[in-house]
């Protein structure tokens, strides 16, 4: 009789998938079916987007509740047509979203934000910074017009505009600082990113914590079909370029797995991997005197989108970039264990 040990299941984050000439609902749509399909799979456990958002936010609510209200008094103040109080109150709600991560989690919030902050330059006369913040909408929301009913007037013909050249923009991972910060907040073994464009391809690139990097290509049917096979299919590849030849198995053994010849059935044999799991390593990410400074990602060409993810790690609003004292995050990454028992009969 064999009994296998419990196995400590590593963990695989699918961030959201971005948007390429496909609206920011499709591009979620796809995130789920990618979750849905890994789950289904069952080598390796993934958290829900709920829970992704969740633990970016943890320690940080207060913060998150008072961005929500600013931006709420912002919308409040250009409805009253006071546009540079709007701008006020929208870039403070901007700086409160840092610490939060809702550059990943909260992106439909953020979009709202930008949205109302190009309305306001727009009325005060600012064409170009108007210009900036569509640019970022329109990486982090595609198809924003499409999914507001209320986005109307120039700021909606600006969009529609932008919005084409940044359909065409070739997709690239995120940078890796942006990678350390999920990592470390997140504490997940592998994160994997990707986007969907208009013609079905959808590309991703996995990572894991030792800085290993899987990129692949595949193309799947629009509009999106759940029953399809090749989300099986695509969730399969990804499970096993992140697992391994070496990784243990998930689920139980066989006779065939037991070299019959080194056993001793006089007493009990326990069998280990032939490589022992590494120790538990701590990954440490430190603030210096002279502020964080992370890589920029390929969606995070304007200001404030890229920063609210290293706010993950700073921990901090504006004080999250520039910072006068030294701070630490440390997370703690235990390597999965397993130990399988020969009992003689």
């Amino acid at each position: 009789m064999l009994l296998l040990s419990p196995a400590l299941a590593a963990t695989l984050a699918v961030l959201p998938l971005d948007g390429r000439g496909v609206t920011a609902e499709e591009a979620d749509e796809a995130t789920e079916l990618l979750r849905d399909a890994l789950a289904a799979d069952g080598r390796f456990d993934g958290p829900r987007g709920t829970a992704i958002g969740t633990a970016l936010a943890v320690g940080h609510e207060t913060e998150l509740r008072q961005a929500r209200e600013k931006a709420a008094a912002g919308r409040a103040l250009l409805g009253k047509g006071d546009a540079r109080g709007a701008l006020t109150a929208l870039d403070e709600a901007v700086h409160l979203h840092i610490p939060t991560g809702s550059g990943w989690a909260r992106r439909s919030e953020l979009a709202d934000v930008a949205w109302a902050m190009a309305d306001a330059h727009l009325r005060l006369g600012d064409t170009l910074a108007a210009r900036d913040d569509l640019l970022a909408l329109a990486q982090l929301w595609p198809g924003y017009t499409r999914s507001r009913t209320q986005a109307k007037g120039t700021a909606a013909k600006m969009f529609a505009e932008i919005e084409l050249g940044a359909a065409k923009e070739t997709w690239e991972p995120p940078g890796d600082g942006q990678i350390a910060a999920l990592f470390a907040a997140l504490g997940s073994d592998h994160l994997l990113f990707g986007a969907l464009d208009g013609a079905g391809t959808l590309r991703l690139s996995l990572r894991d914590r030792d800085g290993d990097v899987e990129n692949l290509s595949t193309t799947v049917t629009l509009p999106l079909d759940a029953l399809s096979d090749e989300w099986t299919d695509l969730a399969s590849e990804v499970a096993q370029r992140a697992g391994g030849a070496g990784r243990a198995p998930a689920r139980g053994g066989t006779d065939d797995d037991i070299d019959e010849d080194e056993l001793n059935l006089d007493e009990p044999v326990v069998i280990k991997p032939s490589a022992p799991a590494p120790a538990s390593r701590p990954l440490k990410i430190r603030e210096g005197g002279g502020g964080l400074r992370y890589d920029e990602g390929p969606i995070t060409g304007k200001w404030w989108f890229w920063v609210a993810l290293v706010g993950v790690v700073g921990g901090g609003t504006t004080a999250a970039i520039v910072a006068s004292q030294p701070a630490e995050v440390v997370t703690v990454y235990e390597a999965p264990l397993w130990s399988v028992t020969v009992v003689p009969p």
